[in-house]
């Protein structure tokens, strides 16, 4: 009898905590993931790259969408916002955290746009409905940095700075680990995640952030892929050295990308997830044999360092 009126207080509680607009303004919800169980280690000793395996809300009980992921599921994954002619706020681009006051996204995402046009939000899985309660984040941007990559310019990203830190003290927000020019992840299945933003209607546009794998091609398989359907008179990436090429597993592709969202690779050493690819050409909507394109984070690294110092 007890277990069943402390389960159902349970219940309770997490509605009242998803009626609730924002988390961090509810003391009582961080002493109930405390007493929960929440994992805070990894966020306290700003450890990045760590994916939540077992969700605290599983929010996808029936599963009817393999490819929906649960709540707390890929932290590092953000939204860019943006105002549309009524005032009112868009979903625009996708995007992830890599410092607690960091965001990196594709140039294409917010070269019209100034610093306070656009909204940062985190935390979240579902945007449908932008205004409804929910445990998400929103952050107002500072600060706008272009960074080109000169041997691929059509896969520059951009750097946004956040007027203030992101509190990263739970598991439903935390950065993912910048890479190093070791990093090799060819051959390797990855992980992409995106809303499916401005797809198909047959993509299944729930809402709900989406997850698939993808294996990451080497430079000469992408060329190769792309030449066989002889698109490398659109897409030439015969020169570039700036860009990763990843293809899905599934028969209708993946086709969940969004723009500037990541492709997060495991690294074997570590455990930690490191944010291989910045999306920007999303071909498998095309075709569910061709590869999606990203520009390659290896490139922009030292260039990233030096936005953060010199800001």
């Amino acid at each position: 009898m007890n277990f069943v009126v402390h389960a159902f207080s349970i219940i309770l509680f997490v509605e009242f905590v998803f009626s609730t607009p924002r988390y961090q303004e509810t003391p009582i919800l961080q002493k109930f993931l405390l007493e929960i169980g929440a994992q805070e280690s990894y966020t306290m000793n700003n450890l990045c790259g760590v994916r939540n395996k077992n969700p605290l809300f599983s929010m996808n009980i029936l599963k009817e969408h393999v490819k929906e992921s649960e709540f707390d599921q890929f932290p590092w994954q953000g939204a860019l916002l943006t105002k549309d002619k009524l005032d009112n706020w868009i979903t625009a681009c996708g995007a992830s955290v890599f410092g607690s006051q960091w965001i990196i996204t594709a140039a294409v995402c917010v070269e019209e746009f100034e610093p306070e046009d656009i909204l940062v939000r985190v935390g979240d899985k579902n945007l449908i409905n932008l205004n409804k309660p929910s445990l998400h984040i929103d952050a107002m941007v500072e600060g706008i940095t272009i960074l080109d990559n000169l041997m691929d310019p059509m896969n520059n990203v951009a750097i946004l700075k956040l007027s203030k830190p992101l509190d990263m003290h739970y598991d439903h927000v935390n950065s993912i680990c910048l890479p190093n020019p070791t990093h090799d992840f060819s051959g390797q299945h990855c992980i992409v995640t995106g809303w499916s933003m401005g797809r198909a209607p047959q993509y299944d546009l729930t809402g709900h952030l989406k997850k698939d794998v993808q294996i990451v091609l080497s430079h000469k398989q992408c060329i190769k892929v792309i030449n066989n359907h002889k698109m490398s008179s659109v897409f030439d990436l015969s020169g570039s050295s700036g860009s990763i090429c990843a293809i899905g597993l599934g028969d209708i592709g993946s086709c969940i990308v969004d723009a500037g969202g990541p492709l997060a690779c495991r690294d074997p050493s570590t455990g930690r997830y490191i944010l291989t690819g910045v999306a920007t050409w999303a071909l498998s909507c095309i075709s569910s044999t061709l590869p999606d394109v990203y520009a390659d984070v290896r490139a922009f690294v030292p260039l990233i360092q030096k936005v953060m110092t010199d800001i």
